[in-house]
């Protein structure tokens, strides 16, 4: 289009300097209707190439979603509200009126006896201490992404190898190396594949990485894109007595089920 549009606007911009040129030399011009035939069909052409290459400029190509998947975790890491209290008992950091009061929330706040934790917290009363540290933390990222991002892959059939960008979100775990990295070695993507992690947006952070990456394919047409959103339970664990424990719960009603910071042995 740019070569066509720029061999018309030549013809046009030639054939009217030459008409300038004849009325500068004898100070009358005759008129020459081949000439301004020229120059009309010339310039109409140009218009309408100028006029489609910037429609085609200004659209942007269609961005298809694939497919998605969901994690769902095995059975042995659900947890009853029976059992959420009893997590919350064996810390050891509240106090009878803190626990009254978190059950009241749980109960409150739509955590019913189908919820799930990592296995360091449901599983950790059998054990006998709730693993919190970093390597439990990267821990969940993989259960994850194992129960996310294989299937996903299987179920598709895209090879690892054909994905051009990584995003990945987590509000409150933001690692290094990235949440990010480990799906890319984890799973044996590119060398050069371009990866993206978003951290500390909140709930907004999927919305934010779903836009990020339309922006980015649109940008690169024929490319694929994944996109890895979740929250880590386990770096968030509330293990503040009262009265600190009350400033910190209250303005997270909505997520009681996070978790203590280092390992807590149950006594």
């Amino acid at each position: 289009f740019a070569l066509v549009y720029s061999f018309f606007n030549s013809l046009v911009r030639n054939a009217w300097e030459y008409l300038i040129d004849e009325f500068k030399q004898n100070h009358h011009l005759a008129f020459d209707f081949q000439l301004a035939g020229l120059i009309a069909i010339c310039g109409s052409v140009a218009l309408v190439i100028h006029l489609t290459s910037s429609w085609l400029a200004s659209r942007h190509p269609p961005v298809y979603l694939v497919d998605f998947a969901v994690f769902e975790p095995p059975k042995e890491m659900a947890i009853t509200r029976e059992k959420f209290d009893q997590i919350h008992k064996a810390s050891g950091f509240f106090t009878d009126d803190s626990l009254a009061f978190m059950s009241r929330l749980v109960s409150r706040t739509g955590v019913g006896d189908a919820s799930y934790l990592p296995p360091n917290l449901s599983l950790g009363i059998e054990k006998g201490f709730f693993q919190l540290d970093l390597a439990a933390c990267k821990e969940e990222v993989y259960l994850s992404a194992e129960g996310s991002v294989g299937p996903l892959l299987k179920e598709t059939g895209v090879r690892p190898q054909d994905i051009d960008f990584v995003i990945a979100n987590c509000s409150c775990f933001c690692p290094t190396p990235s949440i990010a990295s480990m799906i890319i070695n984890k799973f044996k993507l590119r060398t050069d594949v371009k990866s993206f992690n978003l951290g500390g947006m909140g709930c907004s952070a999927g919305l934010i990485s779903i836009d990020l990456a339309k922006d980015l394919l649109q940008l690169h047409p024929n490319k694929t894109a994944l996109v890895f959103s979740m929250e880590a339970i386990t770096p968030n664990w509330y293990n503040f007595p009262p009265p600190h424990f009350f400033s910190f719960f209250l303005p997270s009603i909505t997520d009681p089920s996070l978790s203590f910071p280092k390992q807590v042995q149950r006594e």
